[in-house]
């Protein structure tokens, strides 16, 4: 006699492999498209770091890069994919590139905070943080992020200023 719970898990591995296996059809059909096209290879990075294929994100970023160098999104997109990759300080350049290019690019400002605070360069993240809070202001997970960086820090009084502008 099958135990349900082994026949359950098999199925749902096997379903796995099946989204995955549909998702490499879906992206090798893209690919036969004009590979000149940033938006494509740009759409194809989008679709391998949904995936979690960082490297194969990476390479499709690069592309469109090689088509369109000055693209904030995209060099705000390989910056985070670095940053997944763990390559921190690369990621720090390439969202340094971003804001020289748009200041207010508030992805970026988020990406530059993640890189530091992985780091561990809480001081830095927090300005960054605090930047892409005066574009966000109304970002409860961002204010509570901030406190609790504040809290780490040791830094009592402003992480409870942070925690009660999150409450109120």
């Amino acid at each position: 006699m099958y135990d349900l719970r082994l026949v359950y898990n098999d199925l749902s591995t096997l379903y796995e492999d099946i989204d995955k296996i549909l998702s490499e059809i879906d992206i090798l059909s893209l690919s036969n498209k004009d590979i000149n096209s940033w938006k494509l290879w740009k759409n194809l990075g989008d679709k391998a770091y949904l995936c979690s294929a960082f490297y194969e994100a990476l390479f499709c970023y690069n592309k469109a890069l090689e088509i369109n160098p000055e693209n904030a999104e995209l060099l705000c997109k390989k910056g985070y994919a670095l940053l997944k990759l763990h390559k921190r300080e690369l990621a720090i350049k390439y969202f340094k590139r971003t804001l020289n290019l748009d200041k207010n690019h508030y992805k970026a400002l988020f990406g530059l905070g993640e890189a530091y605070y992985s780091m561990s360069d809480e001081k830095n993240s927090i300005k960054c943080f605090e930047k892409v809070l005066e574009l966000k202001p109304d970002n409860i997970n961002l204010i509570l992020r901030i406190a609790y960086l504040y809290f780490e820090l040791k830094k009592y009084e402003d992480a409870l200023k942070y925690f009660e502008k999150a409450l109120f």
